[in-house]
């Protein structure tokens, strides 16, 4: 499917735009900041993964709730409200039995509760701007009406 020209136009502007953080407001980080921000975010994911793969290793059915975990980990964080019951969900759709889901059900409580005592351990820190609240601010000014035309 081809972009109509000026379809195409406003794609370019925007990724010329986003390209020129400084035009943004936004920091450069130097680039060996950016790649240890980028590792310790997934090195965090991945801990969560092996803490519940350890902690579900006396399950008969061990290959599919991992990879049921796995699965709904990589599009939710695990402190989502609807993250246990999307586990139980795909558990229910491999088949695993009750017993192992509820076993699985309750482990990602005592695995959130092992990360709370870690200091940096929420993932949706990911992605804030250093400057956040004054960003929210400046975003709460007094709306303007559209023009009628």
């Amino acid at each position: 499917m081809s972009l109509k020209k000026s379809e195409q136009v406003v794609c370019e502007a925007i990724d010329t735009m986003l390209r020129h953080k400084v035009a943004l407001g936004l920091q450069d980080l130097p680039e060996d900041a950016q790649k240890e921000e980028e590792h310790s975010f997934q090195y965090l994911h991945e801990q969560i993964n092996e803490m519940f793969a350890i902690k579900a290793a006396g399950l008969t059915h061990h290959d599919g709730a991992c990879a049921a975990f796995r699965k709904v980990h990589n599009y939710k964080y695990i402190t989502d409200a609807t993250f246990r019951r999307s586990v139980d969900e795909e558990m229910r759709a491999q088949g695993i039995p009750a017993e192992d889901r509820n076993q699985v059900l309750d482990y990602i409580p005592a695995i959130i509760k092992e990360i709370k005592k870690e200091d940096d351990w929420c993932e949706r820190d990911a992605g804030y701007h250093p400057n956040l609240s004054e960003i929210l601010r400046a975003g709460q000014g007094k709306p303007t009406k559209p023009e009628k035309k």
